[in-house]
């Protein structure tokens, strides 16, 4: 995340690359970058194609994302998200590091 990609959030977030981790029951933690500090937990919902990630601290609406997987990389794009921090976050791709 660069300060352009945070721009259209009101920028003043950390930049950097961020760590996701999801476990088997859509649990989502999020990693601030260059650390191993989870920054914010929520819950993600998947239905054939897309993708709803739920709450987060500082949206309390749900975001929803068309999701496509392909070797080591996770691309999300919005479909609806009122929340401008958790679409600049989440839009976009997402490269597997383990």
């Amino acid at each position: 995340m660069t300060e352009a990609d945070w721009k259209p959030a009101g920028g003043g977030f950390p930049r950097g690359t961020y760590g996701l981790v999801v476990d088997r029951t859509g649990g989502m933690e999020i990693y601030f970058p260059r650390t191993d500090t989870v920054d914010f937990s929520t819950q993600l919902t998947v239905d054939g194609p897309r993708m709803t990630i739920h709450e987060v601290p500082i949206c309390a609406s749900t975001g929803s994302y068309m999701w496509k997987a392909t070797g080591t990389r996770l691309t999300l794009a919005t479909m609806k998200d009122g929340c401008a921090p958790r679409d600049a976050l989440f839009g976009g791709p997402w490269t597997r590091q383990r």
